[in-house]
């Protein structure tokens, strides 16, 4: 969160914008719009060594861990002339023709929002918007999520939900490969 922060005041003083990726440790992070109920789960979190985080992005609790790769665009939106759901539709679609790019059947979607394969949601968005530069973003799964993510509800959504490119038929690329990829693809869409 310090990285992004710091990456949108360099942005909101005139600078490019940019996106950073990252692969975190087992992480839940909780959105502004997690329900009560959710918090009690925390303590069982921390006991698999799973850091849990509150955050200032939209949506719920949402996984991030190994196997899984974490995209934070850091956009002015003024400057490129978007309104919020058009920028989450531009990130959604890259997402998916990123994953269609490698033999994926990948569908964004931004009611329910995300990208899915068939009834599985392979990759998450929650943003942040302070003073027209986003923040927070998008996290695709490469490979199966890791058993604490069952303890949670992912998205709002029951577990076994979630799925991923390697659950969709496909050898994913590492955090890295995928990196450049799914960067590639958001720089086409905006």
């Amino acid at each position: 969160m310090e990285v992004q922060r710091a990456l949108a005041a360099e942005v909101r003083a005139g600078g490019p914008d940019c996106v950073a990726f990252f692969t975190h440790p087992p992480t839940v992070t909780l959105g502004r719009s997690t329900p009560a109920a959710e918090f009690p789960v925390t303590a069982a979190l921390r006991r698999l060594g799973v850091a849990v985080l509150a955050t200032d992005r939209g949506g719920q609790a949402t996984w991030h861990g190994p196997g899984q790769v974490v995209g934070y665009p850091i956009v002015d939106l003024r400057r490129r002339g978007l309104a919020p759901a058009a920028f989450v539709a531009r990130v959604l679609a890259a997402v998916s023709s990123w994953a269609n790019s490698l033999g994926v059947a990948a569908a964004a979607s931004v009611d329910p929002p995300g990208v899915w394969v068939g009834e599985r949601k392979i990759a998450s968005v929650g943003m942040r918007l302070a003073g027209r530069v986003t923040r927070h973003g998008f996290a695709v799964n490469l490979t199966t999520q890791e058993a604490a993510s069952s303890l949670i509800r992912p998205c709002g959504m029951e577990p076994g939900r979630m799925g991923s490119l390697a659950l969709a038929g496909v050898d994913p690329p590492g955090p890295e490969e995928a990196a450049r990829g799914l960067g590639a693809a958001l720089a086409a869409v905006l």
